[in-house]
């Protein structure tokens, strides 16, 4: 993997959880692509290849559709899922998805990763409950999911024209917003991040802060950080909080996009 520089544009790879050609999910990340333009690449990867997860295939070695799947993770600076909602959750192509980017654990290439959900589906609701249950998963592989407001695109056939194109001017602001949150997001959680999960960096430096000084990153600028908190004679216990950077458009509660 090359080394990033700074003021690189981040690298992120996305994948959708359905697996036909005129997927609203797939048609979402493709508009996710077209809007993030300059703030990050986001490269699409396939998932239905993917074979159910089998111990004993495991031991044997990862078949060859799972080793480019975890080797695109790990060279990603983030992770981007659109998923349907089937059945009250997600599909059972994505829960693949996740079985083989959790192994081995400890060092698999979702732990630690950056994690942006979205989702497009003809309902009212918008995969919100898909949302929820892929949210949880992820947080057991102990992924760095994007917190709250969601992207629930509702009313999909709705939102997209015949070509799949995401026409509604409402719905491309927010996952404008949902992006911009996403760069700060990685920023925020890269130091936090376990060596495995790391895309390389060369810039290596020491800072040394009070506990109410803010750290001076730069969502493009992927460092090793060595942080020194000097104590605090008032305070019974010292805690740093990295401070999350929002877009003015990302402050409004939910982000559900309806059609009513």
């Amino acid at each position: 993997m090359a080394e990033h520089a700074l003021n690189d544009v981040l690298r992120v790879v996305a994948f959708a959880g359905s697996l036909r050609r005129g997927s609203f999910n797939r048609a979402l990340l493709e508009a996710a692509r077209q809007l993030a333009l300059g703030r990050m690449t986001i490269s699409p990867i396939e998932i239905g290849e993917l074979p159910f997860y089998n111990a004993d295939v495991e031991a044997e070695g990862d078949p060859a559709a799972v080793v480019e799947f975890k080797a695109a993770i790990r060279a990603a600076d983030g992770v981007i899922i659109a998923t349907p909602e089937y059945n009250d959750g997600i599909p059972g192509v994505l829960t693949t998805a996740i079985d083989w980017g959790s192994r081995p654990p400890g060092i698999a290439p979702l732990t630690g990763k950056p994690v942006a959900l979205m989702g497009a589906s003809p309902s009212q609701i918008g995969t919100a409950r898909a949302q929820l249950h892929l949210r949880q998963l992820l947080g057991h592989v102990h992924a760095r999911t994007l917190p709250p407001p969601e992207l629930l695109v509702a009313a999909a056939h709705e939102r997209f024209d015949a070509e799949l194109r995401l026409t509604h001017e409402g719905t491309r602001r927010v996952l404008s917003a949902l992006l911009d949150r996403f760069v700060h997001w990685i920023d925020r959680e890269r130091p936090l991040m376990p060596q495995s999960a790391r895309a390389p960096c060369r810039h290596q430096r020491s800072v040394k802060r009070r506990p109410d000084e803010r750290l001076p990153y730069s969502a493009n600028t992927w460092c090793t950080v060595a942080i020194a908190i000097e104590p605090s004679p008032t305070a019974e216990a010292t805690r740093f909080v990295l401070p999350l950077r929002t877009s003015p458009t990302a402050s409004t509660p939910g982000m559900l996009v309806s059609s009513r």
